[in-house]
């Protein structure tokens, strides 16, 4: 066998488990998410969202009449002035392909209130269906 060559495939090795050893990790993995991700809100209250994040910073984005703005550390607070369906969305400075959106449904206070009791209405349809197809 030759000897300068198998020194030289073992200093490779050796270059390669070193370099490896050295910063070979990958970076840890950026994720955002909000909650919650749909909220009714009615004219001028505010709404708040917390946002959790991991290995990132976060950027939110929203339209203007939204009202909505970070406040503090891993809060967003909005408060808006018209009627509409909005979408809040955070994306992770690390890795901008990461990001998740809220929706905020804004309406007056008795829209809103009218909404909740059909959803109970809905929700407490659903329950006896399932309670009976259970029996």
């Amino acid at each position: 066998m030759d000897l300068k060559k198998n020194i030289g495939v073992l200093v490779a090795a050796i270059s390669l488990l070193l370099f490896a050893g050295c910063g070979g990790k990958p970076a840890p993995e950026a994720y955002v998410s909000i909650s919650p991700v749909m909220a009714n809100v009615a004219i001028g209250e505010s709404r708040t969202f917390t946002v959790t994040t991991q290995n990132t910073d976060f950027m939110v984005s929203a339209p203007e009449d939204s009202g909505c703005v970070e406040s503090g550390e891993n809060t967003v607070i909005c408060t808006p002035a018209e009627e509409g369906l909005y979408a809040i969305t955070i994306t992770a400075t690390a890795d901008p392909t990461k990001q998740e959106t809220a929706k905020m449904w804004v309406a007056s206070p008795e829209t809103i209130k009218l909404g909740e009791e059909v959803n109970e209405r809905i929700e407490e349809t659903v329950r006896r269906r399932q309670q009976r197809q259970q029996q």
